[in-house]
């Protein structure tokens, strides 16, 4: 059996220095470790966001499913793992010590390798698909077409999948466009609606209740269960949009 849960908060054993991390003075260690439960715990980054954070705790996911755990889930700057309660499984404190350890290898491993995979997704902007872009830029003071060149022109990252299945959490869009979500959420947002929430950026990959800012759609299809490759994104990914016109998007679909 695991060890009994007998801790109600965990100090990272140590600091980890990075000489290229950001800056040479930089000691980069998890910020906090906690227990959720008796079968899980957290690891959390520190604050502010950095752009590695998707890779990095990416890594760290694989590296507990190899020792054992039997659930990850990665979000922005944190990563939970389960590790189960069965004869075999290990107590919260082993994964504590091996992924601190593991640590400066994950940092070094995401970092020699090569760029990220990158998703280049077509999106039209056209009004009947976009029920939130004239408030998003009239509350920035923009005009629609500002909005759509400054949502076009960045490159993002996928931070994290969740929400409903393929959804990808992408940062982050221009300060000039980042919107809160909606005070009242929709019961139903359509299939490949691109959306905006505070500085994130997202699509719904099935129909759904949703609360972001709707401002275009795309025609491609971004979660196929009965596929090899159920999801369009994986974590880390780097995405950037263009713009269709109504007609392609309408041949896309045919």
């Amino acid at each position: 059996m695991p060890t009994p849960f007998a801790f109600t908060a965990i100090t990272p054993p140590r600091c980890r220095p990075f000489g290229n991390y950001l800056n040479s003075n930089l000691m980069i260690n998890f910020a906090k470790i906690q227990p959720v439960g008796e079968q899980a715990v957290q690891f959390y980054f520190p604050l502010p966001l950095q752009a590695d954070y998707p890779a990095l705790i990416n890594a760290l996911a694989q590296r507990a499913k190899a020792l054992g755990a039997v659930d990850v889930v990665p979000a922005y700057h944190s990563l939970l793992i389960v590790c189960g309660n069965g004869e075999s499984a290990k107590p919260l404190a082993f994964y504590v010590e091996q992924l601190s350890d593991y640590l400066p290898s994950a940092y070094d491993s995401v970092h020699a390798q090569p760029p990220a995979r990158h998703v280049r997704i077509p999106v039209c902007y056209d009004a009947e698909f976009a029920p939130d872009l004239e408030r998003v830029a009239q509350q920035h003071q923009l005009s629609p077409e500002a909005v759509i060149d400054k949502h076009l022109q960045s490159t993002y990252t996928v931070c994290c999948l969740g929400f409903i299945p393929g959804f990808a959490f992408m940062g982050y869009v221009d300060d000039d466009i980042a919107t809160p979500r909606l005070d009242n959420p929709r019961s139903l947002v359509a299939r490949g609606s691109v959306g905006i929430a505070g500085k994130q950026t997202g699509i719904y990959p099935i129909d759904s209740a949703g609360g972001w800012n709707i401002i275009g759609r795309s025609p491609q299809t971004l979660y196929a269960p009965d596929k090899q490759l159920i999801s369009c994104f994986d974590i880390g990914d780097s995405v950037s949009f263009y713009r269709i016109s109504r007609e392609a998007f309408d041949d896309w679909q045919a």
